[in-house]
């Protein structure tokens, strides 16, 4: 997969070894935003080099074509990631996930990288189906869930773990071309 020009200012990019120190900061900068949302990320922030490792485990997803990490660029600077992942080829068909900066957040940035990355899926390379899962309380999530025409396809009664321990529902959100 490539990078993707958004807008003129907003670029995807798949992310690569040098993109390492940015996206620590940029997840550092974030931390009291992932314990909900994020708790793999979380954890790795906790453990000496567990970030590195986590970020470097993404990457090598990305060379293996089994899901892509790409980090938002706007005017150059890292300001958030979308995730491809559980990509299956059979179908095909993959999940999506994202984040951005708190203070990018409610700009239209997310859904802007979303609607090009999910144009591209279905119309380049014919993928048949995009998941999204968002907690019940991920309110912004869920309006661009709704946004980009995605269908609340269920639920995943205490399916997702935050790091405090919580155990909370997952909504299962489809789209198919």
């Amino acid at each position: 997969m490539k990078d993707r020009k958004v807008s003129n200012s907003i670029v995807l990019k798949v992310l690569d070894e040098r993109d390492i120190p940015a996206l620590k900061d940029l997840l550092e900068a974030n931390r009291s935003r992932f314990e909900l949302h994020f708790e793999p990320e979380y954890s790795a922030m906790n453990q000496d080099e567990g970030l590195s490792n986590f970020i470097r485990s993404k990457l090598e997803t990305s060379k293996n074509g089994l899901g892509y990490y790409f980090g938002i660029f706007l005017s150059g600077t890292l300001i958030g990631k979308v995730e491809l992942y559980g990509v299956s080829k059979r179908i095909p068909k993959c999940n999506l996930a994202y984040f951005i900066d708190q203070q990018q957040e409610g700009k239209g940035i997310i859904t802007s990288c979303l609607r090009a990355l999910i144009d591209h899926l279905f119309d380049q390379l014919g993928y048949q189906k995009i998941e999204l899962r968002t907690s019940t309380d991920n309110y912004p999530s869920i309006a661009i869930a709704k946004k980009l025409g995605f269908i609340e396809e269920g639920n995943l009664r205490n399916n997702y773990r935050r790091y405090n321990n919580e155990l909370v529902d997952l909504v299962i959100w489809g789209r198919i071309p």
